[in-house]
């Protein structure tokens, strides 16, 4: 980076004299131990997220002292900092009600503190997209280094994982299955995301980034070495080697890997259109939902729905040529609901139809229109027209 304005040198404290301010920071940073090389070299902010009350993340530790490593050997000056962190299952009533606030979070923090760049440390499905969300909104080159999956492992000779398992055993437990005399099998043994998940998974996906961003950082940022094909030549071992192909066609090796993963432990993901497909209708009696895949699933695969009236429910089943909606809570309206799906008759294509509109083109696109329609003109904004453009008017 060749521009004055770097380092500690960025956004200075007002104290009504930016060379007071900036003396003042470096004296401050020298009680650290840092030594004046080490306060004239580029800042690269590490966003930490761990937390006693996340034991997914509790390995940050020793992860992100690799990334100062690498940040160090690199030429940069490492400093992490924490930002709200949101263990899944010690929120009330949902880590989701926090996502947008840990967005806010990690957004300020990244334009207070005087940083050229940042490390975002962090994984689950609200968290990642959180860090990306307030990274993007401050316009700073960013990198996500995701924390990857809890380890399964052996109990009473099956191979369990979270949160694969853990529904699971909770309705066998519920129907007599399992009971107290066999154990409480524990289905999280190592720190790490959700091995199971859907949403866990999908918030780490890869995406390459638009050469029209990259062009931008380097000239807003003076970032003389971010050329975009070196980046895209890593982008193409990416993809090469741990991309997964999310559609019929030829699989790439990641995906391979999953398959015989799936297979190793008994999983067979290709026969649930086949159950589906044996059912007159899908039922999700739920307490709370985001949005749910499982009834799009059901749909795709010709079959009606019954759901209860929460989250984003009613935004799937936009008509009751689709399925029907019973309130949360009210049994006998449920069994009513059920009944009156039972009786009725269902037009297969119409369902399938439907579904498809919901792809994930479909889905990131309608994303893209909203981001655009929020924030046109912003960096934001400018972001997304440049993905569509790169994505030939897809995402």
């Amino acid at each position: 980076m060749t521009d004055a304005a770097r380092g500690l040198a960025r956004g200075l404290t007002n104290y009504g004299d930016a060379d007071f301010s900036l003396y003042l920071r470096r004296s401050f940073a020298t009680s650290m131990g840092y030594s004046r090389e080490m306060l004239a070299r580029p800042v690269v902010g590490i966003a930490q997220s761990a937390s006693g009350f996340n034991n997914c993340h509790r390995h940050f530790p020793e992860l992100i002292d690799a990334v100062k490593r690498g940040v160090v050997a690199a030429g940069g000056l490492p400093l992490d900092f924490p930002t709200i962190s949101l263990g899944e299952v010690f929120l009330s009533p949902t880590s989701m009600m926090f996502r947008n606030l840990m967005a806010i979070d990690v957004e300020e923090m990244i334009r207070a503190q005087p940083m050229d760049a940042v490390v975002l440390v962090g994984g689950c499905d609200k968290t990642v997209p959180a860090q990306l969300m307030g990274a993007a909104s401050a316009d700073v080159p960013a990198v996500q280094v995701l924390a990857g999956p809890m380890m399964p492992m052996a109990y009473h000779g099956e191979r369990l994982g979270a949160c694969t398992d853990c529904r699971r055993f909770w309705a066998k437990y519920r129907a007599g299955g399992v009971t107290a005399a066999f154990g409480f099998p524990s289905i999280a043994y190592t720190e790490g995301c959700c091995a199971g998940g859907g949403t866990e998974i999908n918030s780490g996906l890869y995406r390459r980034p638009p050469a029209e961003v990259l062009d931008r950082w380097r000239t807003r940022h003076h970032v003389a070495d971010l050329r975009t094909d070196q980046i895209y030549a890593i982008c193409d071992d990416v993809e090469r080697e741990l991309s997964v192909q999310p559609v019929p066609g030829a699989q790439t090796a990641a995906s391979e890997a999953l398959r015989r993963g799936a297979a190793t432990l008994g999983w067979q993901h290709d026969e649930i259109p086949r159950w589906m497909g044996a059912a007159d209708l899908f039922c999700l009696a739920t307490r709370s939902e985001g949005w749910a895949n499982v009834l799009l699933e059901a749909l795709a695969c010709g079959r009606p729905v019954v759901s209860t009236r929460v989250g984003g429910n009613s935004e799937i089943v936009t008509g009751e040529h689709l399925g029907l909606l019973a309130p949360y809570g009210d049994g006998p309206a449920l069994e009513r609901t059920l009944l009156e799906a039972l009786g009725r008759r269902w037009d297969p294509e119409t369902l399938a139809a439907h579904a498809r509109r919901h792809s994930w083109d479909a889905t990131a696109a309608q994303v893209l229109e909203e981001l655009t329609r929020l924030a046109p003109g912003s960096a934001v904004g400018d972001d997304v027209e440049a993905a569509r453009t790169a994505a030939g008017g897809r995402s």
